[in-house]
C-alpha cells in the first residue's frame, strides 16, 4: 500500500509540475554543458531525504518549508534564486509561500532584485562586511543600512506574482533607544513598542493580507537605527526561498558579520544552500589553506545556527577576472568545497563541472549566457542555471520519494 501511494504521489506531483512546463526535465541544450553530471551528490542521503519529506508534508498542507540560500552577487540580484523560487513555488497548487526575508538594497544604493522595492525618505548609510577587515555589528546579509533620524519611514512593495501575500512583518534592527513601530496596510494601522537592542526583531501581525505596507518607526531619543533585513510572513503552510547575498561576499566577509549566526537561526530553515567562492578566488590572502580555514569557519557558523539542518554546498562558476584566467584558483576552490563536503557528509552540486569546467565561461558568453565581465552570468544564463538546479532538486526528490513512510 505504501509503495502504491508513493508512486501515486510522485505521479501527481510530476503531473502538476507539467502545468507550468510540459516536461519538468525539458531544458535548452548546449554542447559544452555536461547535463549527465547535473545531479546533487549526497552520500549520506540526508539532504535529499529532508527535501522529499518537507515537500510531501508541504503538499499535504501540514507545515511550512523554508530554504535559505546564502551567497554573493550571484544571489543578490535574485535572477538565479528568483527563478528557483518560482519553479519550486509552482511545483504543486497551493504550496507557494511568502517572499520571506528581504534586504533594502536600494537604500544602500546598490542593485535591488526586481521583485520587490523598499523606499524611504530618510538618509541612510551602508556598511558592508566586504569593505572592512574587522568583525562588526553586521548581520545575515553581510550588509546593513543605518540612519540617525528619529522618525523613519519605509514603504515596501512586493511585485512577485507567485509569492503569497503576508500578514506579518518582522523588522530586523539595531537601536540604542526605545520607541514605537507602526505598520499601515490597506487603511489599517497596527502599533507596537520597539525595544533598545543591538540585534532586535520587531514583529507586527496584521488582520489583513497584503503585498505592500508602510512602516513608521519613531525613536524616543536621538539614536542610531540599523536595518538588517525585513521578514515577510504569514501563518499558512507554504514554501519560502530566502535569497541571502551581497556583492563581493566571501566566506571571510560573512565570518566578520557578528550577527550572522543569530539571524540565520531566526529563519529556522529546513534546508540551507551555500554558494560562496567566487570572490575568495582572487582575495589577496588566497591559498588553499586560507580558503579551507575561512570556508570551514563559515560552515561551522551555519551548523551552530541550525544544528541538524542539511547543508548543500554549490561550487562557483568558471569565470575570468579582468579578462584574466582564474582557473587555477577556481580549481582549488572547487576541490576544497568538494573535499569538505565529503569530510563532513554534506551534499554538493558541482555547477563548475556541469557548466563545462575550465574556460566554459567563454562559451557561455558566446551564447549570451554570461555577462560582459565574464564573471557573472546574463539573466538568460542565470535562468538556465536555475533550471539546472531545479532539475537536480527534482532528481534528488525522485530518488527518495519511494523510501518515505507516510
Amino acid at each position: 500500500m505504501r509503495i502504491v501511494f508513493c508512486i501515486f504521489c510522485n505521479l501527481l506531483i510530476l503531473r502538476n509540475i507539467s502545468v507550468a512546463q510540459d516536461d519538468p526535465y525539458a531544458i535548452a541544450h548546449y554542447p559544452y554543458i555536461n547535463y549527465d553530471l547535473n545531479e546533487i551528490t549526497d552520500s549520506t542521503g540526508i539532504f535529499s531525504d529532508t527535501l522529499a519529506r518537507c515537500l510531501v508534508r508541504l503538499i499535504n498542507g501540514n507545515e511550512k518549508f523554508s530554504i535559505a540560500h546564502i551567497g554573493d552577487s550571484h544571489i543578490q540580484a535574485d535572477f538565479f534564486t528568483g527563478r528557483v523560487r518560482t519553479r519550486l513555488q509552482m511545483l504543486h497548487p497551493g504550496i507557494s509561500g511568502t517572499r520571506g526575508v528581504i534586504f533594502p538594497y536600494e537604500l544602500a544604493e546598490t542593485n535591488n532584485p526586481g521583485n520587490y522595492s523598499v523606499k524611504s525618505p530618510n538618509g541612510w548609510e551602508a556598511y558592508w562586511s566586504t569593505k572592512i577587515q574587522e568583525c562588526s555589528n553586521i548581520g545575515l546579509y553581510g550588509i546593513k543600512v543605518s540612519t540617525t533620524d528619529t522618525l523613519i519611514e519605509l514603504s515596501l512593495r512586493i511585485t512577485d506574482t507567485v509569492s503569497e501575500p503576508f500578514n506579518k512583518i518582522g523588522i530586523w534592527y539595531g537601536a540604542d533607544s526605545e520607541g514605537t513601530i507602526s505598520v499601515k496596510v490597506n487603511g489599517e494601522t497596527v502599533t507596537d513598542s520597539l525595544l533598545a537592542s543591538p540585534n532586535g526583531v520587531a514583529t507586527i501581525t496584521l488582520r489583513n493580507f497584503s503585498q505592500q505596507a508602510t512602516v513608521t518607526i519613531s525613536l524616543n531619543s536621538p539614536s542610531y537605527f540599523d536595518l538588517f533585513g525585513i521578514e515577510l510572513q504569514n501563518d499558512l503552510p507554504g514554501l519560502e526561498y530566502h535569497a541571502i547575498g551581497v556583492n563581493g561576499a566571501s566566506a571571510a566577509s560573512y565570518n566578520r558579520s557578528l550577527f550572522f549566526t543569530e539571524q540565520l537561526r531566526r529563519l529556522k530553515p529546513s534546508l540551507i544552500v551555500l554558494s560562496i567562492g567566487t570572490n575568495d578566488a582572487y582575495h589577496y590572502l588566497f591559498s588553499e589553506e586560507w580558503f579551507k580555514k575561512e570556508y570551514s569557519t563559515l560552515i561551522d557558523s551555519i551548523s551552530r545556527a541550525c544544528p541538524n539542518v542539511p547543508i548543500l554546498l554549490s561550487t562557483p562558476n568558471d569565470h575570468l577576472k579582468n579578462r584574466a584566467d582564474m582557473s587555477a584558483n577556481i580549481n582549488v576552490i572547487n576541490s576544497v568545497i568538494i573535499s569538505l563536503a565529503k569530510e563532513r557528509g554534506l551534499a554538493y552540486w558541482n555547477f563548475y563541472e556541469i557548466m563545462g569546467g575550465d574556460k566554459s565561461i567563454i562559451a557561455w558568453h558566446s551564447d549570451s549566457l554570461a555577462a560582459r565581465d565574464r564573471i557573472h552570468l546574463s539573466p538568460k544564463g542565470y535562468r538556465l542555471k536555475a533550471e539546472l538546479f531545479y532539475i537536480a532538486l527534482l532528481k534528488a526528490f525522485d530518488k527518495k520519494i519511494s523510501e518515505i513512510d507516510y
